[in-house]
């Protein structure tokens, strides 16, 4: 969990010491830049933390991760029994709400919540935070880049291509009341934005039932591509 495992050792962590595999590597990723632009901190045209605009904060991309894990198999002889802390930029809120507002083309304002009214919704939340202030990650990110050639994803690239239209919506209607939606009966309107889009269709039915089918598809894996 978040937060208090900022304050105390990894059980994980420990349990995968004790067991004694042959083989094992740690990977410790710094805050996910998809966070961002999740709804504990990007709602409307405000971003809400109990950062200062000014705190410095290490972040990475999944997609980055996923690059370092895989190399966790590739290269599990040289890398065993390494703990690996992993980053890919550091940047303030200000800077990452400027590249968030950029990327989504309007205005984003970056607003400090007391870490009071934070605290009132999760405890957890509010350590790791205060965490973030007091300490924060220290990850070596030009170490990293060297010793596995890895081109770190700027926060400013990761923003650019959250922002980009993602997400490709459909809603069909089969007037006949079937159950394939392969079928060449099926009325469908199709949208693909990265904003909330309300898709309308209209079809005549031509039985005592219709079908409705609904289809969703995240082109994009960065950002906060959520399907309601």
């Amino acid at each position: 969990s978040y937060g208090r495992s900022w304050l105390e050792p990894s059980p994980i962590e420990g349990t995968v010491r004790a067991l004694g595999f042959p083989s094992h590597v740690i990977l410790r990723p710094v805050f996910f830049m998809e966070n961002m632009v999740s709804a504990w901190f990007l709602n409307g045209d405000k971003i809400y933390s109990g950062l200062r605009p000014d705190t410095v904060l290490q972040m990475i991309a999944v997609q980055d991760i996923g690059v370092y894990g895989a190399r966790a198999f590739t290269d599990a002889a040289r890398l065993n029994r390494r703990e690996i802390d992993l980053a890919g930029d550091a940047l303030t809120m200000t800077e990452a709400t400027r590249h968030i507002g950029a990327a989504l083309g309007r205005a984003i304002e970056y607003v400090q919540l007391p870490m009071s009214e934070i605290r009132k919704n999760s405890e957890d939340f509010a350590l790791m935070l205060e965490w973030f202030e007091r300490v924060g990650y220290n990850a070596d990110i030009p170490a990293l880049e060297r010793e596995f050639g890895v081109k770190s994803t700027p926060f400013s690239a990761w923003a650019k291509a959250s922002g980009q239209d993602s997400t490709t919506a459909e809603i069909g209607i089969d007037p006949t009341g079937g159950v394939d939606i392969l079928s060449g009966s099926i009325v469908w309107v199709t949208s693909t934005s990265s904003t909330y889009t309300q898709l309308t269709v209209n079809a005549t039915a031509s039985a005592s039932a219709i079908t409705v089918f609904v289809k969703t598809m995240n082109n994009n894996t960065a950002g906060g591509n959520y399907h309601y």
